[in-house]
């Protein structure tokens, strides 16, 4: 939790857009719960086709709203988001079946690594040297919160 903190530096002054980053937060944290509750109820297929099922057919109205000119679109970008967010949805069900959510949990901060490594390739952007030791605590709990987990 202190590395997450140290890698996003969250600050007093409230924006719209930190505002949204808390509220995504808070809904990722109730779909974690919720596909790990659901893990097991049903093929894993379908239940990948109602989670992206239902947040499309929620999601689109808002999204005619802003819907870009064809010619500013960034297709290979949607794609290859549209291809990482359904290949992680359906690995984190089938992971949900085999392993126990807690020893799954430390894994999710791996996303702040990925999403510094996608931004130094893309945009050119390195993290300063507080981010980097909050990716380095994250790491180190994670691995360490697995190996307290593993059976003797």
């Amino acid at each position: 939790f202190a590395g997450v903190f140290l890698v996003v530096k969250p600050g007093f002054g409230m924006s719209t857009g930190l505002a949204f980053g808390v509220l995504a937060g808070i809904f990722y944290g109730c779909f974690l719960a919720s596909t790990r509750w659901l893990a097991g109820s049903g093929p894993a297929f379908l239940l990948l086709v109602v989670q992206l099922g239902v947040s499309a057919v929620l999601l689109f109205p808002l999204a005619l709203l802003r819907w870009p000119a064809p010619e500013s679109w960034p297709v290979g970008l949607l794609l290859l988001s549209g291809l990482a967010s359904v290949s992680a949805n359906l690995l984190l069900i089938f992971a949900y079946r085999m392993m126990a959510g807690a020893v799954l949990a430390p894994l999710v901060y791996f996303q702040l690594i990925a999403a510094a490594a996608y931004g130094y390739v893309v945009w050119d952007s390195v993290p300063d040297l507080v981010s980097i030791a909050g990716l380095a605590l994250l790491l180190v709990s994670g691995f360490g919160s697995l190996a307290l987990r593993r059976p003797a």
